[in-house]
């Protein structure tokens, strides 16, 4: 690993733990959104406050 400030993180660190062995994925086959940006973070305030966020869970109380 490296701690250099113009480590780009998708390239050393995540290359060198695939070579490893260390490095995981997980298929996900339901609702993802990023919330990198605040158009992000509206969107899915928007959805959930017209009741159409997929990834609310209802009926788990």
């Amino acid at each position: 690993m490296t701690d250099q400030a113009d480590c780009i993180l998708e390239r050393e660190p995540l290359e060198q733990l695939a070579k490893d062995g260390q490095l995981k994925i997980f298929r996900h086959r339901d609702f993802w959104q990023c919330m990198d940006t605040y158009r992000d973070m509206e969107q899915l305030n928007r959805l959930w406050q017209q009741g159409n966020a997929p990834w609310e869970v209802r009926g788990h109380e």
